[in-house]
């Protein structure tokens, strides 16, 4: 399983189901190799140090039984192994009642308890531990939290060891619904897909870092359920980008028109348009509005520029009737960062958004401008349009507050793309790119020292090339953010987060796109 998918609850089950019923992959298969990717993943990271005092929580269903098959694998590989079984071990059924038998048969020592009186005398397990390992739920509990279950996971919350939850964090739901206190995981090891409760707001706090583990679901399920949410790797977009020809020429390469800045937002416009050459752009022309072109049409160098008209400072009807003509011999049109749009804008707006046929890509102002006038979206359905809000515009676009759009960030991203019939970023942590025919995309890569001015105008720039050089808005826009993230990555390796500006990541888009190209590119951290 190269490509990692994204599920929910149900599409999981789905998975599950199809397996098992109906091409007959036993569940004990399954449950067994689960097991043993968690030993494999945590005896990979212990690198030989072999001298660890290990807890599994188990609870009493399937997610108990792969806690079984863990304790089972790193007991043989010499660990001190103690499993608290939270259940009376004669309720068990089926595959967790097998696992339960097979790891005490090989010598496993089990500790139950299923009540606090029980589960008290037991708390020397939870103060000599060096691992502690949540099978207690996994995906498989609603509702409210047991008190005994809440009781385990807070001492395992509050104790010094490293701490791994096999398949989700129990407390935390694979559709990200929160029950109680979640165990708060150093390490998930999920398995088969990623699950959308990795990327709520309460998994990026809990999750840790997550590892996908293939456990053998046939290719045929996955095809089965028509899974169309992806996790970003490299993997994803290996073969996304076109090849540059020895031959080729500037006028193959893509010509994009970045409309951007203002009197005091000129670096807008700067930035979009470096980012648009640098990322392959064989030629980029910026449209400056008439009060900043004389201010930065002569320092442009490789950049060409042209003046559109303004009145009274604002981008009107006369300069977008200029820029509809403009676009007419450009590959994409990059459209919103700076630039001075107002309500006078609005028809003009529509004009051009109604005849466009290049790729447009529409950030900040442009954005604003439409969440106060939704009417500018009509002309846009069905066209390769790619909308790059961050969440206090989505939330603008939405009528709603940031929060709540945090809340449910992926849903809310799919449900405007396919209401409005455009492509969407929503910028952020693990940005989300949704295609209107349901295609999602989360993005991996990036890190806190993105979260600074102009990184947003190096995104719009970075697009403009690709939609100029890519078919599918969805490829260009997935491809976009995970080259944006990784080379914002490469800027914090060499100068740390905290130095990391929008034109360091300019500085390495050709490195990471260079590297993307010829395959050669190391796996993020999920």
């Amino acid at each position: 399983m190269e490509q990692i998918f994204l599920t929910d609850n149900e599409q999981m089950r789905a998975l599950d189901r199809y397996s098992i019923e109906s091409l007959g992959l036993p569940g004990l298969v399954l449950m067994e190799s689960a097991g043993r990717s968690v030993a494999e993943v945590l005896l990979e990271g212990l690198e030989g140090d072999l001298d660890q005092q290990v807890l599994v929580l188990a609870g009493p269903g399937n997610n108990g039984g792969d806690g079984f098959v863990v304790a089972r694998w790193l007991q043989q590989r010499g660990l001190d192994v103690v499993v608290l079984l939270l259940s009376d071990p004669e309720t068990l059924r089926g595959d967790a009642s097998l696992n339960h038998r097979a790891y005490v048969a090989c010598g496993g020592v089990v500790e139950v308890a299923t009540t606090l009186d029980q589960a008290e005398p037991q708390l020397e397990l939870f103060e000599s531990a060096s691992i502690i390992i949540d099978a207690i739920f996994g995906t498989g509990l609603h509702g409210t939290m047991p008190t005994l279950e809440q009781w385990c996971i807070d001492l395992a919350n509050q104790s010094g060891a490293m701490r791994c939850a096999v398949d989700m964090p129990s407390g935390l739901s694979g559709d990200g619904e929160v029950c109680g206190r979640p165990f708060q995981a150093d390490l998930t090891v999920t398995f088969g897909a990623a699950k959308l409760g990795c990327f709520s707001p309460t998994g990026e706090e809990c999750c840790g870092d997550i590892v996908v583990a293939d456990i053998g679901l046939p290719t045929a399920a996955y095809e089965h359920v028509d899974l169309r949410r992806m996790v970003a790797d490299r993997f994803l977009f290996q073969d996304t980008l076109p090849p540059r020809p020895s031959e080729g020429h500037k006028g193959i390469f893509g010509h994009v028109l970045v409309v951007a800045g203002s009197p005091g937002k000129s670096g807008a416009a700067r930035l979009a348009g470096r980012a648009a050459l640098t990322s392959g752009a064989g030629l980029v022309t910026l449209g400056l509005v008439e009060d900043l072109f004389p201010l930065l049409a002569a320092g442009l160098d490789e950049l060409m520029a042209v003046r559109l008209p303004t009145r009274d400072g604002v981008l009107g009807d006369e300069g977008l009737s200029l820029l509809l003509e403009l676009a007419t011999n450009r590959d994409a049109l990059v459209l919103g960062p700076g630039l001075p749009l107002d309500d006078r804008s609005v028809a003009g707006l529509l004009l051009l958004f109604e005849h466009l046929e290049v790729p447009l890509i529409l950030d900040a102002e442009a954005l604003n401008l439409t969440a106060r006038h939704p009417e500018l979206l009509v002309p846009l359905r069905g066209k390769p349009v790619i909308l790059t809000p961050h969440p206090g515009e989505f939330a603008r676009l939405l009528g709603l507050g940031p929060d709540e759009v945090q809340a449910d960030r992926i849903r809310l991203c799919e449900a405007f793309s396919a209401r409005h019939g455009v492509h969407l970023i929503l910028k952020g942590h693990h940005s989300v790119v949704c295609a209107p025919d349901g295609r999602t995309v989360v993005n991996t890569t990036g890190n806190p020292g993105m979260a600074t001015a102009g990184m947003g105008d190096v995104l719009s720039g970075l697009l403009g090339t690709l939609c100029s050089q890519l078919p599918d808005p969805h490829a260009a826009a997935g491809l976009g953010v995970f080259i944006h993230g990784w080379a914002g990555d490469l800027a914090a390796e060499e100068l740390g987060q905290a130095g990391v500006t929008a034109s360091d990541v300019i500085a390495r888009l050709g490195e990471a796109l260079e590297v993307m190209q010829h395959g050669e590119c190391e796996d993020h951290e999920h």
